[in-house]
């Protein structure tokens, strides 16, 4: 996801994920040189990391490594410098060249080309990295080298150039995850995080510890994505599977030429091959963009976006980028974090916004 290669929408679905650092224990931990992508185990998988969607905000990679961001802004997570919603996309300033992004809760994060690591918004549990529990309405840069992030509901992971993996956040200071080697990519979400290996298994482990467990009868997975209380994984042979703390791993059904998978609260977004999104679970706001509220068991595809490259989920909406660098929002729109320029309006159809 370089700002050189983001004319190419096959580089963002290989390598999207590349970019994260830890934070220092207490302190931020920058300026520590470029990182040494040629070291990293293999380049990473891309995950989504053009579009990201917090709990009410919305983050958009611009086509010039840009961030736009639109919604909730009570604790500064669109980093523009106030704490006013906005219902439009605005440009975090300050930021350029930047090749990842991801949203929690109410915190936002941002990767840069040169392996630093932007943090910015709610602070409290010190998900930002930066040495303190202040909310910041600007971004800071917090860590670096960083190779690939993350956000959890209320923290953060990155991964090194070498492969290991820092996290901090819900009341922790940062990390290093023990025993986690050759990682490709990472997911988080509240209250728990995923790594997946180089070798296709993927490790699970609590906020509360950073002691990895392999979860078990699950091999060959190419990328892994979180909603905020399940897991997903995508496999080699296109199919996706899920599961959460009450339900074991199961293959969702209907579902085959996957190549780019997300999740939301309660709900789960895919992108097929043929560049349409389907989607399933919980579908109060739309947030399934089939033009309904209704629940659905099963995949059902979002009427409307065509040619996706990346799609992803927050609380109760959604946004897919097309390879021509437009995007696709619909879902929940309480706090204008769909950025079409409404409040409080929901759009149980995807609506299309322009690239910026």
């Amino acid at each position: 996801m370089r700002s050189p290669l983001l004319r190419s929408p096959r580089f963002w679905l290989l390598s999207a994920a590349v970019v994260l650092g830890g934070l220092g224990c207490g302190e931020s931990d920058v300026g520590l040189g470029s990182p040494d992508f040629a070291s990293s185990p293999r380049a990473l998988v891309s995950r989504n990391d053009v579009v990201a969607a917090g709990d009410g905000h919305m983050l958009r990679l611009g086509l010039l490594g840009t961030v736009g961001a639109s919604g909730f802004n009570a604790v500064g997570q669109l980093g523009d410098g106030t704490l006013v919603d906005r219902s439009t996309a605005v440009l975090v300033p300050g930021l350029s060249g930047v090749v990842s992004i991801a949203a929690g809760a109410h915190h936002s994060l941002a990767l840069r080309s040169d392996g630093v690591l932007w943090a910015w918004g709610f602070n409290a549990l010190r998900q930002l990295g930066d040495g303190t529990s202040t909310d910041r309405a600007s971004p800071v840069p917090v860590f670096a080298p960083v190779m690939g992030i993350a956000a959890g509901y209320l923290h953060s992971l990155a991964v090194r150039p070498d492969g290991t993996v820092f996290v901090w956040g819900d009341g922790y200071w940062r990390a290093p995850v023990t025993g986690l080697t050759q990682v490709v990519d990472l997911a988080a979400g509240e209250g728990f995080s995923l790594a997946l290996r180089a070798d296709g298994t993927v490790w699970t482990w609590p906020t509360s510890t950073t002691t990895a467990t392999q979860v078990p009868h699950l091999t060959q997975v190419s990328i892994i994505a979180a909603g905020r209380w399940h897991s997903l994984a995508l496999r080699a042979d296109g199919t996706v599977w899920t599961w959460d703390a009450s339900r074991p791993l199961t293959q969702v059904t209907g579902l085959s030429n996957v190549v780019s998978i997300a999740g939301g609260e309660g709900y789960s977004l895919a992108t097929l091959a043929d560049g349409t999104v389907w989607g399933w679970g919980a579908n109060g706001c739309g947030q399934l963009g089939d033009g309904t509220t209704t629940d659905r068991l099963t995949p059902v595809q979002a009427v409307g976006p065509r040619y996706v490259v990346a799609v992803e989920g927050g609380w109760r909406h959604s946004v897919a980028r097309a390879s021509d660098g437009t995007h696709w929002v619909w879902g929940c729109d309480d706090w204008g974090q769909l950025g079409d320029g409404a409040s409080n309006t929901a759009r149980h159809l995807p609506v299309q916004l322009p690239a910026f």
